[in-house]
């Protein structure tokens, strides 16, 4: 009886000695807690965001760049209301190619940017991405301001080239200037957005000031089976320097 009762005792003294150190073993380190709830503010808060374009012909701002449809891979790094994108455009034919790289800052209806494109002749050899010599290089850079109505679905952007390629007859920088209005319909199955831009003064887009770029864009899904559709976006565009008219069709993949 005696061997039974000893026996029963260093039993419960294990299990509770064995309890302890699990419950030990369980503790959260409250330092450890913190790095994890940081963890999940961060990611909560960034995020990296990933597409490929397929669209019949490039336009930027009414102009067309190539003669032929074109793929076009877009990635980006968000945090908070800060972001760094890259973005590329190639030819199917090689009739243009183009990389552009910039950085955003959103601050309530306001997003301020800046913008490096580079777009080099499609048969030059060695376009010398790294050639920022404002006498021969193939970059422009530029600052943007957009806002962005929120009760009123209106958008305006004001973007000037300060560096690169953009010349006046005596070789001295146009600082050239694009100003662009833009106002959004909500429909059931996507959006209808009209925009119209125009340059203040002589540069790049026009010979003097001019109200040339005018653009009509649809956006919804497109569907092409039951599980299967994908954002498209159809847009007319009237460039009144040109005088031309393009229709594009674009299909972005996410």
């Amino acid at each position: 009886m005696t061997l039974r009762v000893v026996g029963l005792v260093v039993f419960m003294s294990c299990t509770a000695y064995l309890r302890g150190e699990n419950t030990e073993n369980n503790k959260v380190d409250p330092k450890q807690d913190q790095k994890m709830i940081a963890l999940e503010k961060v990611e909560r808060t960034s995020n990296f965001v990933m597409s490929t374009t397929l669209i019949n012909q490039h336009m930027w701002r009414g102009f067309a760049s190539g003669n032929a449809p074109a793929m076009e891979p877009y990635i980006a790094w968000r945090y908070k209301n800060f972001s760094i994108n890259a973005w590329a455009a190639y030819a199917i034919n090689g009739s243009y190619r183009e990389f552009d790289m910039w950085a955003t800052y959103t601050w309530k209806n306001f997003t301020f940017g800046v913008f490096d494109y580079f777009s080099p002749e499609p048969d030059q050899p060695n376009p010398r991405f790294f050639n920022y010599s404002n006498d021969d290089t193939k970059h422009l850079i530029e600052y943007q301001i957009q806002y962005d109505g929120k009760a009123i679905p209106i958008s305006i952007m004001y973007a000037q080239f300060i560096h690169g390629f953009d010349k006046n007859e005596d070789g001295g920088q146009n600082l050239s200037r694009y100003i662009e209005l833009g106002y959004t319909f909500v429909l059931p199955n996507g959006k209808l957005k009209l925009e119209v831009g125009f340059t203040p003064a002589k540069g790049m887009y026009a010979p003097q000031a001019s109200i040339f770029n005018y653009g009509i864009t649809l956006e919804k899904q497109m569907r092409f089976s039951s599980e299967l559709s994908v954002p498209a976006k159809y847009k007319l565009i009237y460039n009144k320097e040109t005088n031309d008219v393009h229709f594009t069709v674009a299909f972005v993949i996410e």
